[in-house]
């Protein structure tokens, strides 16, 4: 998920260049339209339903932003992420997704959530992980 530090301007000094990078097309957003519902949805809850709408269409509109089709061999690599995880890591549909395309495209997965960053590693998916703490206000 686009984490909504990064809608704020605060991302951690960690993440920043790989940021700056995708806003100006030097590396690509990988997303699927369940990850843009997610950040929709937290983006909303938090802004509201203009202030979501125009994040997720800008995000979509980055110069080397890919939307990942969900086909039938994504779907079930998901299902099968979920069921294996999905109990003893927490992890939502939407996660296993985001591992999911991760895994089928190379790239790599940034993520706040220990579950998602623990299965990730045991599948020897790339992984970029921050605590929470780390994008909150000081």
């Amino acid at each position: 998920m686009v984490h909504l530090a990064f809608r704020e301007g605060r991302v951690p000094e960690k993440w920043t260049l790989m940021w700056t990078d995708i806003r100006h097309g030097r590396r690509s957003l990988v997303l699927t339209e369940s990850l843009v519902a997610e950040t929709f949805y937290h983006i909303s809850r938090a802004y509201g339903e203009k202030e979501a709408l125009e994040r997720v269409l800008w995000l979509k509109g980055l110069p080397k932003t890919r939307l990942v089709l969900v086909d039938d061999n994504l779907a079930i690599m998901a299902g099968r992420l979920r069921a294996r995880f999905g109990g003893s890591h927490d992890l939502s549909l939407t996660d296993c997704f985001a591992l999911a395309v991760a895994r089928s495209t190379g790239a790599q997965l940034v993520t706040t959530e220990h579950g998602l960053r623990d299965c990730a590693r045991e599948l020897g998916a790339d992984v970029s992980w921050l605590p929470i703490t780390a994008l909150k206000r000081e």
